[in-house]
């Protein structure tokens, strides 16, 4: 399982070379609007994180 933990860390470092904390905010990450998560879908995917895997994530914290 050490590779999920290495593939969470790979997303987080590539999202914040692509992005900064104040785009995100303004694009409304708070809310999770679809145009805040778009980068962080972007780099998850980049990092090998299954669609599956990100779609279940957002869905649980739009508390879906």
């Amino acid at each position: 399982m050490w590779w999920v933990l290495n593939q969470g860390v790979c997303a987080a470092e590539v999202l914040v070379s692509r992005v900064s904390d104040a785009a995100l905010i303004e694009a409304g990450i708070v809310e999770r609007t679809d145009a805040a998560v778009a980068p962080v879908v972007a780099a998850a995917l980049d990092c090998g994180i299954s669609q599956e895997v990100v779609d279940a994530t957002l869905a649980a914290a739009r508390g879906e």
